[in-house]
């Protein structure tokens, strides 16, 4: 009887977790999932004025990958960015994404893909 009441109870808990994840991947559709997500009340706008800055030794792969999310998002959009290229570190006053990175290492199974994501 203690046996069922366990294997009752341990479902109950599993499935309340599922549930709960299910609602923060409904309200946040991120891939890869975080390991972490706080919430705040802030938002953060995409209008015309928006801007990536780039901070980092080798820019050029780097490069190439921030100037394909700006066209991305501007396709998804719809809204047409003043900057559709990714500005220097120096001109990042008028910055709204900040890219920060160590190296641009050449990828391999080894890589280190971590990162992270601040708003």
């Amino acid at each position: 009887m203690s046996r069922i009441l366990v294997l009752l109870l341990f479902c109950c808990i599993a499935t309340q977790n599922i549930r709960s994840q299910n609602n923060l991947t409904t309200t946040y559709p991120l891939m890869p999932w975080p390991t972490q997500i706080e919430e705040n009340g802030s938002k953060f706008i995409i209008d015309t004025g928006l801007a990536v800055s780039l901070h980092g030794a080798d820019k050029s792969r780097v490069q190439k990958a921030a100037v394909s999310f700006i066209r991305r998002l501007s396709n998804r959009t719809g809204i047409f960015l003043d900057h559709g290229f990714p500005l220097d570190a120096k001109k990042s006053d008028i910055s709204s994404i900040e890219i920060h990175f160590d190296d641009s290492p050449i990828l391999s199974i080894d890589t280190d893909e971590s990162y992270t994501l601040e708003v």
